[in-house]
């Protein structure tokens, strides 16, 4: 009984956070947004490339760089050079500089469209953890597309 009550309170959350995120945002919003979304927010930069640049500028190899991340990621301790900290922290300010010109780029893209970054961000947000939004979305991003 209590398993059947918990399944109907959570389809009953699930349905109405949908009813909700379609109430908060006009067709014309989610028009604005899917147009935005679609636009390319390339930096123009291979990171790849530059990651080589400093990898190689800095003689730590592939495989040692790719041994810190690992050992990052699963939460070992691994003693790191003054090196290889100072091309870690290089690293990590190319990182920076990417997100800042790609959040340049999305501001710029909203600024163009009279759309407000924050309304494309509170859209965004629903659209990256909300499955049926992104189905509900679809005849947007296809209608879009169809203008391309």
């Amino acid at each position: 009984m209590k398993f059947n009550l918990l399944i109907f309170f959570s389809m009953t959350c699930c349905f109405l956070s949908a009813q909700i995120s379609d109430s908060l945002f006009s067709a014309s919003d989610l028009m604005l947004y899917t147009n935005i979304k679609s636009m390319p927010l390339s930096t123009g930069v291979n990171s790849d490339s530059m990651l080589n640049v400093i990898l190689t500028g800095s003689g730590i190899s592939v495989k040692r760089f790719s041994q810190i991340l690992i050992n990052g990621i699963e939460g070992k301790k691994e003693s790191i050079s003054k090196e290889e900290e100072k091309v870690l922290d290089a690293i990590s300010k190319l990182n920076v500089l990417i997100a800042e010109y790609k959040e340049n780029i999305l501001s710029q893209n909203c600024k163009n469209n009279n759309f407000p970054l924050e309304k494309y961000k509170s859209i965004d947000k629903i659209f990256c953890s909300d499955i049926s939004f992104q189905q509900k979305l679809l005849p947007f991003f296809k209608q879009q597309n169809l203008r391309e």
